[in-house]
């Protein structure tokens, strides 16, 4: 059994290792391969089958089997955040704040990722809120883009360089996308000024 003709640079046999061969019955041949995650993307591979031979000896011509699976462990990642607001101040109260994340390839879109504030002193919970069922993903030339939404309460207090984490999401093949924080995305300046003399 050999494999060809496949799109993608790398060979399937660094991810996939012969583990038992064996006729089940005569005209039955069986071959069960360990799967390996090799971080790799390949797809529509050909399987060619070869090297039999029947109770008399007489060989049984190659045959191919056209785009009979692919694989796919490749993570996704993160490849980069936009925020809507690079400091949120008096004047942004009562708006809406957008975080954007873009991955690198097709994710699944009934996987949300966490999006969290990892930094200690840095939680901006008191100016922001989730505003549940507003987030959205969009696909667009092979890639997704996941876009989380919160309300601003201004809430007199001031944080700078806040870091955003991403995690937890999934591509279309299942494989859980690297955790990533994204540092210095945004700040909070909504402190009144006080008078100190």
């Amino acid at each position: 059994i050999t494999f060809s003709d496949y799109v993608g640079t790398d060979d399937p046999l660094n991810t996939i290792s012969l583990s038992i061969n064996t006729w089940s019955q005569n005209d039955e041949y069986s071959a069960v391969y360990f799967v390996s995650d090799d971080n790799t993307q390949i797809t529509d591979i050909d399987v060619t089958v070869s090297g039999g031979a029947d109770l008399v000896g007489l060989g049984a011509i190659g045959d191919k089997f056209v785009d009979m699976f692919s694989i796919d462990t490749d993570a996704p990642i993160a490849e980069s955040m936009v925020v809507n607001i690079a400091t949120i101040t008096d004047f942004d109260a009562g708006n809406q704040f957008e975080i954007t994340v873009t991955y690198n390839k097709e994710m699944n879109t009934n996987v949300n990722p966490e999006i969290t504030f990892p930094a200690i002193g840095e939680n901006p919970e008191n100016t922001l809120t989730f505003v549940d069922g507003s987030d959205t993903w969009t696909t667009a030339g092979g890639k997704s883009s996941y876009k989380a939404v919160y309300t601003i309460t201004d809430a007199n207090e001031e944080i700078a360089n806040i870091d955003i984490k991403v995690d937890g999401a999934e591509d279309v093949a299942g494989n859980a996308q690297a955790s990533r924080i994204f540092g210095d995305e945004f700040g909070i300046d909504t402190k009144n000024p006080t008078i100190v003399s």
